[in-house]
C-alpha cells in the first residue's frame, strides 16, 4: 500500500525520478508539516543537499547606489535567484529599471554565471510543477527600499534565517523555525552534490565537506549583504553578487500526495503522482477465430478512489461507445448482430481504454479473426399483401464467389405458422420473374418474405450481400 507524504517522518527522503537538476533526480527532505504561515494541509520539502552554487543577485552597473552597482542587490523580491528558482526555460528579464543579468561581467570573479541557464523548474516533471503550492513568505525589506517586511508569493523559495533557527540581522522574524532544524542533528549542514561541485568555479569545494548556503534574509544597513548558514561558527553574511554560495531550495506540496510504501536502495521514498486505472478480464488478448457475435466481460478499477473513470470501447479504431464506469462493476464489450454483419472475414482489433480524471490511462487490446462460412437471413417483418401473391421479382446485390453455394427461397403466405417456402434460386440468378405454386394460407392475410442462404463452400475472397430488393403482385 502507498503512503501519504504527510505520513513520512521529518527528515525522510523523497524523490520524483522525473524531477531533476543537472541530469540527476532531486532528493528532498521532509522539513515540516503544516508549518505555521505555510499553506494548509501541506508538507514542506528542503533539498537534501546543496544543488548548485549561484549568486543571490548580480551587480547592477547602472544603479545609483554604489554598493548595488558594484556588489549586487539584497532585495529578495527583485533578486535574480528568486526569478530563476520560479522559472522554466529562458528566465531572465529585468525586475526593476537598474536590474542586470547574472553573467560573468556582473558577478564577483565571474563566479558561476547563470543568465543563460534554463530556469530551475525546466527539468521538473509536469506533475511536480502542477502540485507545487503557492507559499506566502514573510520577508524583510532592505532599509534602502523602505524597511519593514512584506509577503512574497513563490512556489520555490529560499529559507529565511529564522526558519532555520538563526537570528537575523534585520530584526524581523521571517517565519517560524522549520521542524527539521530542531529534530534532525546537522540538518543545517549543506553538503553539495557531485554535480554541483563539477560545475563550481572554485576547485576547493569537496563532496564530504559542508559549505555556506544562502537565505532570502537581507542585512539591514547594507544594500548588498544577505544572511547565510553559519556552519556552526561565527556570524556569516554573503555578498549578493558572489556566486560561491550554495542554493538549497524549499517548496510545499499537498500532504495527501502518495509515495511508495518503502524506501529505495538510496533510502528515498518515490512519489506516486497518479496511479493508472486497471482493466480486468478473464480473456486473453488473442481471442482466436469467431464465427458469431460475442462479448468480452471486464471490469475497471483505480486505487485513487476520488477520481472518476471514463471507459471507451473501439472496434478497428472506431469508437463504439464511451461511458462513466463504476469501480468493480462487470461490463460487457458486445459485438452485436448488426456490427457482426458489417465485419469482413479477416482479423479485427478491439480496444478498451480506461482513463481517470487526472489523465492516467490504461488500455487492453484484443484481436480475433472472423471466419463465418455461412450466412442466412430473411425479412424480420414480412410484407403484407391485399390478396394472393402470384409472382415476384427478386434482386440480390453483393459479392458472392462463383464457388460459393447460394440458395434463395420465397413464400407468399409468410404470416402462416409454417410458410410454404419455394426454392427460387435459379430464377433469381437469371433475373427472371418468379411464379408461386402455393395457393393456400392459414393466416388471415397474405404476406411475402424471402430467405437467403450462402455457404462459402471453400471459396476465398470477399463474400457479402449489400441488399435484397424487388417487387411482387
Amino acid at each position: 500500500m502507498a503512503k501519504r507524504l504527510i505520513d513520512l517522518p521529518i527528515g525522510a527522503k523523497v524523490v520524483d525520478p522525473q524531477t531533476t537538476y543537472y541530469g540527476k533526480p532531486i532528493v528532498w527532505l521532509i522539513a515540516d508539516k503544516n508549518h505555521e504561515g505555510y499553506p494548509a494541509d501541506s508538507v514542506t520539502l528542503l533539498s537534501d543537499k546543496v544543488l548548485t552554487y549561484k549568486a543571490f543577485d548580480a551587480a547592477e552597473p547602472n544603479n545609483p547606489d554604489y554598493d548595488r552597482k558594484h556588489n549586487g542587490n539584497n532585495y529578495y523580491k527583485v533578486s535574480n535567484i528568486r526569478k530563476w528558482l520560479n522559472s522554466a526555460g529562458s528566465w531572465y528579464e529585468p525586475q526593476h529599471k537598474w536590474d542586470a543579468p547574472p553573467n560573468s561581467d556582473n558577478l564577483r570573479y565571474g563566479s558561476n554565471p547563470y543568465n543563460d541557464e534554463n530556469g530551475f523548474l525546466s527539468s521538473f516533471s509536469q506533475n511536480f510543477k502542477n502540485a507545487l503550492l503557492e507559499t506566502y513568505l514573510k520577508t524583510a525589506i532592505p532599509e534602502l527600499d523602505g524597511s519593514g517586511f512584506e509577503s512574497v508569493i513563490d512556489k520555490i523559495f529560499l529559507a529565511s534565517a529564522t526558519e532555520i533557527g538563526q537570528n537575523t540581522r534585520n530584526g524581523i522574524e521571517e517565519g517560524k523555525k522549520l521542524m527539521i532544524f530542531s529534530s534532525i542533528p546537522n540538518a543545517v549542514m549543506g553538503y553539495p552534490t557531485a554535480e554541483a561541485i563539477s560545475r563550481h568555479t572554485d576547485n576547493s569545494i569537496k563532496l564530504d565537506e559542508p559549505y555556506h548556503w544562502i537565505f532570502r534574509s537581507c542585512v539591514y544597513g547594507r544594500s548588498y549583504y544577505v544572511d547565510m548558514e553559519k556552519l556552526q561558527s561565527s556570524s556569516a553574511v554573503a555578498t549578493a553578487f558572489w556566486g560561491a554560495y550554495g542554493i538549497r531550495p524549499l517548496c510545499n506540496l499537498p500532504s495527501e500526495i502518495l509515495v511508495s510504501d518503502s524506501a529505495d536502495s538510496d533510502g528515498a521514498y518515490t512519489v506516486i503522482w497518479n496511479r493508472k486505472p486497471t482493466i480486468t478480464t478473464s480473456l486473453n488478448s488473442i481471442l482466436g477465430i469467431k464465427t458469431a457475435p460475442f462479448d468480452i466481460p471486464y471490469s475497471v478499477n483505480d486505487e485513487d478512489t476520488e477520481q472518476a473513470l471514463t471507459v471507451t470501447e473501439h472496434i478497428n479504431g472506431v469508437k463504439k461507445r464511451s461511458y462513466r464506469a463504476e469501480r468493480g462493476h462487470t461490463y460487457k464489450f458486445q459485438i452485436n448482430k448488426e456490427e457482426w454483419q458489417e465485419l469482413l472475414n479477416r482479423t479485427h482489433t478491439l480496444k478498451i481504454a480506461a482513463e481517470d480524471s487526472e489523465g492516467g490511462r490504461e488500455e487492453k487490446t484484443f484481436t480475433f479473426s472472423k471466419n463465418e462460412t455461412e450466412m442466412e437471413f430473411s425479412l424480420k417483418t414480412p410484407l403484407k399483401a391485399d390478396g394472393i401473391i402470384t409472382k415476384a421479382l427478386i434482386n440480390i446485390l453483393g459479392e458472392i464467389p462463383k464457388e460459393a453455394a447460394i440458395t434463395v427461397e420465397a413464400c407468399n403466405n409468410a404470416f402462416d405458422e409454417e410458410p410454404a417456402w419455394e426454392d427460387v434460386t435459379t430464377g433469381v440468378k437469371k433475373g427472371s420473374k418468379l411464379f408461386f405454386k402455393n395457393k393456400e394460407k392459414t393466416s388471415e392475410k397474405w404476406g411475402f418474405n424471402v430467405k437467403v442462404k450462402v455457404n462459402r463452400n471453400g471459396a476465398t475472397g470477399e463474400c457479402y450481400i449489400t441488399s435484397v430488393g424487388g417487387n411482387f403482385e
